[in-house]
């Protein structure tokens, strides 16, 4: 599968088409403007667009979910687990998607979520705003468990967009990259974000990833 390019170079692209094993083309029936952002859940692929993501089945089968209606935002990002996608939203705040129900939460943020995460068995799902906040997330109802200030805060549009901090999750911890201290924090999120770990590397540590059982 495949994004179809803009009328322009520069424009995002708002189709998408799948590709068999001969190079066949053949359009998928469903437009999401300005897709940006993608991942893949047990159920099928999700992008993110101007006004929702566009859901797509093992059948090819698409549909556009809109965003919920307490953001009037759009996400850049998506975030998956095993059913369940995280999108944070311009502004603060971040949806959470059940692809199974094709249904919505919302969790309110004090600050743009710069990261987010969710564990492959979607049994945690955490954010990180830029004010250097870690909020711990009902994965069903979206309600906010916890949250702690934990890093310092971070200006993408001064930095950069990449060089900051972002946040990893598995089954059992998470892992908090702090760029300013040269640190990674392993939490607790079962535990009320306490901090089991921490991981002194020197330099600015920014992207995350989990591997191993």
């Amino acid at each position: 599968m495949s994004t179809l390019p803009g009328d322009k170079a520069e424009d995002l692209p708002s189709e998408l088409t799948v590709y068999d094993d001969k190079g066949q083309a053949s359009p998928i029936d469903a437009r999401c403007d300005e897709i940006h952002g993608t991942g893949v859940t047990r159920d099928g692929l999700v992008f993110a667009c101007a006004d929702g993501v566009i859901r797509v089945n093992e059948d090819f089968d698409a549909e556009v979910l809109p965003y919920p209606e307490e953001t009037g935002e759009r996400a850049w990002s998506v975030e998956v687990g095993r059913d369940l996608a995280a999108t944070p939203f311009d502004d603060g705040g971040i949806g959470i998607l059940d692809a199974t129900t094709d249904e919505w939460t919302f969790a309110d943020t004090d600050a743009e979520v710069v990261s987010a995460g969710i564990a492959p068995d979607d049994s945690a799902v955490v954010a990180l705003d830029e004010d250097g906040t870690v909020y711990s997330l009902d994965p069903e109802t979206g309600k906010v468990l916890t949250k702690k200030k934990l890093i310092a805060p971070f200006d993408a549009e001064s930095q950069g967009h990449g060089a900051g901090p972002s946040v990893a999750v598995d089954s059992e911890r998470t892992y908090v990259s702090d760029p300013a201290s040269g640190a990674v924090l392993e939490l607790d999120p079962a535990g009320g974000l306490r901090e089991a770990r921490s991981f002194d590397l020197g330099g600015a540590p920014a992207s995350l990833a989990v591997t191993g059982r």
